[in-house]
């Protein structure tokens, strides 16, 4: 089994970091943490201290800065995401 380490690395060497820098620049988006847009090394910080702190504490989702980390059966998946929308699927969806 790989180490945390391991694990971190993986994600950090191949992740587009250069491609989550363009569209932050393009959407001036900001976090409250910091001065402008991050850049790519701040990034790269605040996802590591993000996958750090999820092995550390056994999370299965994580959601911060635009990176949602997910881990279901072995696999531990990092998305950078601008949209999401859920469904309550006991909804039926009529109005009241």
């Amino acid at each position: 089994m790989a180490t945390k380490e391991d694990i971190i690395n993986n994600i950090m060497d191949y992740m587009d970091f250069e491609k989550i820098h363009t569209v932050m620049k393009f959407l001036n988006w900001q976090w409250a943490t910091s001065e402008g847009v991050p850049t790519i090394p701040e990034i790269r910080v605040f996802l590591r201290k993000q996958l750090n702190n999820f092995i550390d504490r056994d999370l299965i989702l994580s959601s911060c800065g635009g990176f949602t980390i997910t881990k279901s059966d072995n696999i531990i998946r990092v998305a950078f995401e601008l949209t999401t929308w859920e469904v309550d699927l006991d909804d039926n969806f009529k109005d009241e």
